[in-house]
């Protein structure tokens, strides 16, 4: 991420249920993810471990300093006790990305899950 990055996650809503912003309060986020801190809805049981496969990128702008891409996401979970990982999360990463002098880093990533319609 950018050093002024944001990361926030959709669930169906207009409003994102998880809003960071700046390369360290994101990482702070991840790192209280899966220590046992974070009180919100991410938090990880001890032993749990978390797969996100990225795949079908589309570059939907390319330029010379700036790009923006959509990646699909499939989230897997395994816990101490399952045997092989468990599909748990599905959904849309909509990256703008900024070249720095680090390199590309990702400026704005948004999450939107998919979320099961009512039937």
């Amino acid at each position: 991420f950018t050093e002024d990055g944001v990361f926030e996650v959709y669930t169906g809503g207009d409003e994102p249920v998880i809003h960071n912003e700046g390369r360290a309060a994101i990482h702070a986020w991840a790192r209280s993810i899966h220590t046992g801190e974070d009180p919100g809805l991410r938090r990880h049981p001890p032993g749990e471990q978390t797969r996100h496969n990225q795949s079908g990128t589309i570059f939907d702008e390319l330029g010379g300093d700036h790009a923006r891409t959509r990646s699909m996401l499939l989230s897997a979970r395994q816990g101490p006790d399952d045997a092989i990982p468990v599909p748990s999360t599905t959904g849309v990463y909509s990256d703008e990305w900024r070249r720095t002098p680090e390199g590309w880093r990702i400026a704005r990533r948004t999450l939107r899950m998919d979320i099961p319609r009512a039937r």
